[in-house]
C-alpha cells in the first residue's frame, strides 16, 4: 500500500462523515459499561446477527483492564452512543504491542459497511492502530492505519462501502494491531462505543426482530422491586398483524418461578417504545430463581419476520440484606505500599449481618459529578450469618477474604494517599456505612482516580468515617499503612469513637515491612466458636461468651441428628449426648434461640456438618473441621465453621494465614498439593485444580 494511500485512509477515517451512514441498520454493538469483568465488557451490548465477538490476542504483556477503563472526557463526549445509552466505562487494552484486538463481525444479509469507534491512547501508549479484515475468518488483508490522539478521545470510522467481499458476509472480521509510531511502547489504548451498520440488501429487512431480556439470562443479587424488561431493535406487531397494546401483551410473555415448569407468577405487562415491562402483582421473593420468557411465534416484525423461537431469561434475587446505618463498620486496618505483602483492609461490624448480605468496597472517588459516586470495585458477600464483633479481612487486589466471599474488580491501594468507600446498594444509589482516607478529605472533586476523594454525603469524618492524615508517624499528611491499636471493649459506640480516632492508630510509612495487626477481640454478640464430634455419641460445642444454662440446655434448641437426650452446660461450653450412635452418614446439627448469661439472643444460627464414619480417634483428630469442595473447583472451598488457619504449599512455605476464616479464595494459587492447618492442631490436604 503506498504512503500516499494510507494518508488518504486516515483523513478519510478520521475526518470524513460517511455517505452511507445515515439511515443504516445497526448490525453490532459494543458500549462497553459493564466493566466488571474481562467477559463481560467483551461482550456485544447489541448484536442483530447472531456470531459477534471481541477476542484479546495475547501478546508480549498485552491485556485487557476492565476496571481501568474509565474517565478520559469518554465519559463526558460519550462518541457514537446509540440507542440513548448514557456515558460509562470503556475498554482499556494495556501494553497493546505484540497484542491484538479481534472483532468476530458477522454481515449476513446486510451491505454497506460501516465501522465506527471512540478511540484515544495514553502518553506512553502505542501511537498507530494497525487495522486489517478478513473475508474468510482467516487470512487478514491491510486496511489502514488509525493514529489515535494522546488527548481527548475521538471518533473513527472505519468505510467497507467499496469492499464488496464485505458485504453479507458470515465470516468478516476486523484486527487492529499497535506499533510506537509517535507514541510509545508502554501505556495503554482505549475504545469505545464500537458499532458496525449497514444496510439491507435490496433495501428489505430479511432477520426477525431480536429481543433482549432484563436482567439479563444468570443475573444474580436482582432487586426484588424489579420490573422485568423485554426490549426489541425494532418495530414489532403480533403475529397477526394486530397492534400490541397493554391488554393483549400478556398473553405474549410468562413470569414463573425457578424455570419452565415452574408455578406462574401473576403479573400485568404494559408495551411501550418497543418494551414489554412485565409489572409483578407483589413484590419478588428474596433468594429466588425467576423465569421470564417470550413466546415464540408471537411477534413479528413489520416485514413479516416472526421471532420463532423461545426467547428466556432466568435470574436470582437477592437475599434479604442487613439494613445498615452510617458507622456500622469500621476500619481497623489497612495496607497502602507495604513490602512483600498484598494490600490489605480491616474491618469490624458493630452489627449482625445476615448471610446473603452484600457490601461494596471501591476506591473509586466520591464526586461532584452527576452520580457523585464512581462505580466499580468489589462486592463482599456474607456467605453465614455474622456476628456483631466481627473483623472481615479483604485482599483488595487478590481478592481473597477471611470470611465470605469476594467479586468484582480488585483494586490497589496507592502508597501516595488512597481511600476505600463502602456502601451497601449500588454506585447510583449508595447507603453509605463508613469510609477511609489515609490523607485528607477534599471539598472538590471531579476525578475517579488518583489519591483524593471528597467526603461521601452523610458520613462524618471522626464519627462514622476517619482519615488517618494527622496520626502519629504519618509523612506529609500521608499514612500510607496502619492498623488501630486502642482499646478492644465497651460499648459499641466508645468503640467507635475510640477506632475513629486517628491518635489510636500505629502508622508505619510507604515501603516499610509488612504491619502485624493485632488480633482484635472485640465484643462479639454470642455465636458458636466451635463445634466436634468427640466421639459416636458427643459433640462438644463452644461458645464464644458464658451461657444461660435453661437455653442452653434446652435440647429443643438443637436439630437435625435424632435421639438427643441431654446438654450438659459449663460456662461457654455445651456438650451434648445421643442414646443412638453416630451411622456413616453425613450430619448436621443446626443450633439456634441460645441465650448468653445476659439473655441476649445468638444472633446467628449455627450447623455443624460432621460424617458419622469416622473412628472416635478420627472425631478428635479431624471431624470439627472439613473444607468442602476439595479438590477446588472454582476457587471457593468454604469450610464447616470459621477457623484461625495458615496454608502451606508443597515444600512447607507458608503461603497464606486468614483469622477466624470461613473458606479460602484458592484462584490466586498454583494449580498443586497444599496444607492447611488450624490453630487448634488439625491439618488438612488441599489440592487445587
Amino acid at each position: 500500500m503506498s504512503k500516499n494511500y494510507i494518508k488518504q485512509v486516515l483523513l478519510f477515517m478520521l475526518l470524513a462523515i460517511a455517505p452511507f451512514s445515515y439511515g443504516q441498520d445497526l448490525l453490532h454493538y459494543w458500549n462497553f459499561n459493564d466493566n466488571s469483568s474481562i467477559a463481560t465488557i467483551t461482550a456485544t451490548t447489541q448484536s442483530t446477527i447472531a456470531g459477534a465477538s471481541l477476542t484479546a490476542i495475547p501478546g508480549g504483556a498485552s491485556v485487557i483492564d476492565p476496571a481501568g477503563g474509565t474517565g478520559q472526557n469518554f465519559n463526558v463526549l460519550n462518541l457514537n452512543a446509540r440507542n440513548g445509552d448514557v456515558s460509562g466505562t470503556h475498554l482499556r487494552f494495556n501494553l497493546p504491542i505484540g497484542g491484538a484486538l479481534l472483532f468476530a463481525l458477522p454481515t449476513t444479509g446486510y451491505e454497506d459497511i460501516i465501522v465506527k469507534f471512540a478511540t484515544r491512547r495514553s502518553g506512553s501508549g502505542a501511537g498507530n492502530q494497525l487495522w486489517s479484515y478478513s473475508l474468510d475468518g482467516t487470512n487478514f488483508i491491510s486496511y489502514g492505519t488509525v493514529v489515535p490522539n494522546n488527548g481527548d478521545p475521538a471518533l473513527a470510522t472505519l468505510d467497507f462501502t467499496a469492499i464488496t467481499g464485505a458485504n453479507n458476509n458470515a465470516n468478516f472480521k476486523l484486527k487492529v494491531e499497535f506499533e510506537a509510531g509517535a507514541g510509545g511502547v508502554d501505556g495503554n489504548n482505549r475504545f469505545d462505543n464500537f458499532t458496525v451498520e449497514g444496510n439491507t440488501i435490496g433495501g428489505g429487512d430479511i432477520l426477525p426482530p431480536v429481543a433482549t431480556v432484563t436482567p439479563a439470562n444468570s443475573s444474580t443479587g436482582v432487586a426484588v422491586n424489579v420490573h422485568p424488561a423485554i426490549s426489541f431493535n425494532e418495530a414489532i406487531r403480533l403475529i397477526n398483524n394486530s397492534a400490541i397494546n397493554d391488554t393483549n401483551v400478556d398473553g405474549l410473555i410468562e413470569l414463573r418461578l425457578d424455570n419452565a415448569s415452574g408455578a406462574a407468577v401473576p403479573f400485568d405487562a404494559t408495551f411501550s417504545a418497543n418494551t414489554i415491562t412485565i409489572v409483578p402483582a407483589l413484590a419478588l421473593a428474596n433468594n429466588q430463581v425467576y423465569y421470564v420468557v417470550l413466546l415464540a411465534n408471537a411477534i413479528e416484525d413489520l416485514s413479516n419476520n416472526a421471532i420463532a423461537s423461545v426467547t428466556s431469561a432466568s435470574f436470582t434475587t437477592i437475599a434479604v440484606q442487613t439494613e445498615f446505618g452510617t458507622g456500622d463498620l469500621a476500619f481497623v486496618g489497612y495496607r497502602m505500599n507495604a513490602t512483600a505483602t498484598e494490600d490489605e483492609i480491616a474491618v469490624v461490624s458493630f452489627v449482625d449481618i445476615l448471610a446473603g448480605t452484600t457490601i461494596n468496597f471501591t476506591d473509586s472517588k466520591y464526586t461532584t459529578n452527576a452520580q457523585p459516586q464512581c462505580p466499580n470495585g468489589i462486592v463482599w458477600t456474607a456467605n453465614q450469618c455474622i456476628a456483631s464483633g466481627t473483623v472481615i479481612t479483604i485482599q483488595t487486589a487478590a481478592l481473597i477474604t477471611n470470611i465470605g466471599t469476594v467479586a468484582g474488580t480488585g483494586f490497589g491501594l496507592s502508597s501516595g494517599g488512597d481511600q476505600v468507600i463502602v456502601y451497601a446498594g449500588t454506585a447510583a444509589a449508595p447507603n453509605y456505612i463508613t469510609a477511609l482516607s489515609s490523607n485528607g478529605w477534599v471539598t472538590t472533586n471531579t476525578s475517579c482516580g488518583g489519591s483524593l476523594s471528597m467526603l461521601p454525603t452523610g458520613l462524618i469524618d471522626g464519627q462514622s468515617s476517619m482519615n488517618t492524615s494527622t496520626s502519629p508517624g504519618n509523612v506529609a499528611g500521608n499514612s500510607a499503612n496502619g492498623f488501630y491499636s486502642g482499646a478492644q471493649t465497651g460499648t459499641p459506640a466508645a468503640l467507635r469513637a475510640s477506632i475513629q480516632n486517628p491518635a489510636n492508630w500505629t502508622i508505619a510509612i510507604s515501603g516499610s515491612a509488612a504491619q502485624t495487626w493485632p488480633t482484635w477481640s472485640f465484643p462479639r454478640t454470642l455465636s458458636v466458636q466451635n463445634a466436634i464430634a468427640l466421639n459416636n455419641t458427643t459433640i462438644q460445642v463452644t461458645f464464644n461468651t458464658n451461657l444461660d444454662v435453661a437455653s442452653a440446655s434446652n435440647t429443643a434448641n438443637y436439630t437435625g441428628i435424632p435421639d438427643l437426650v441431654s446438654v450438659a452446660v459449663s460456662n461457654n461450653v455445651a456438650t451434648l449426648t445421643y442414646s443412638t450412635p453416630f451411622a456413616a452418614t453425613t450430619y448436621n446439627l443446626v443450633i439456634n434461640n441460645i441465650e448468653n448469661i445476659n439473655n441476649a439472643v445468638m444472633a446467628c444460627a449455627y450447623t455443624y456438618t460432621f460424617n458419622g464414619s469416622l473412628s472416635t480417634h478420627g472425631f478428635n483428630q479431624n471431624a470439627g473441621f472439613t473444607m468442602f469442595p476439595n479438590p477446588s473447583k472454582n476457587g471457593i472451598v468454604n469450610f464447616n465453621r470459621p477457623a484461625d488457619i495458615a496454608v502451606f504449599d508443597f515444600t512447607g512455605k507458608l503461603i497464606y494465614t486468614a483469622k477466624e476464616a470461613s473458606g479460602i479464595n484458592t484462584s490466586a494459587f498454583s494449580t498443586g498439593l497444599y496444607l492447611v492447618k488450624t490453630a487448634d492442631g488439625i491439618t488438612k490436604k488441599l489440592i487445587v485444580n
